[in-house]
């Protein structure tokens, strides 16, 4: 739950504050554009590039693999046994990142 939550805060932070900060340094330099479009197009490509940076980093924030207890699934897992008849305790699984 942690992990959802805190991946759910880091992406749209970079995302949001990310290309208001890199305008506003942008504007105090004097190095905007002066037509529109070409303004539109920073802006958006700013806001492309944040989101292509912070994605990845809100994903490796975290490890790759997991474990569950039995607890937590399905009565179909939660009834495993291993090949010496012991009851499976934990899953250990891989979130396909």
């Amino acid at each position: 739950m942690f992990e959802t939550i805190s991946s759910r805060m880091i992406i749209p932070f970079c995302v949001m504050f990310g290309p208001v900060i890199i305008l506003a340094a942008l504007t105090s330099r004097g190095l905007m554009p002066a037509s529109k479009f070409a303004c539109a197009l920073l802006e958006v490509s700013l806001c492309s590039g944040t989101l292509l940076v912070s994605l990845p980093l809100a994903i490796a924030a975290f490890p790759q693999k997991s474990t569950i207890s039995h607890n937590k699934l399905e009565k179909e897992f939660s009834n495993r046994f291993d090949d010496s008849g012991k009851k499976i305790e934990k899953f250990y699984f891989n979130k396909g990142l």
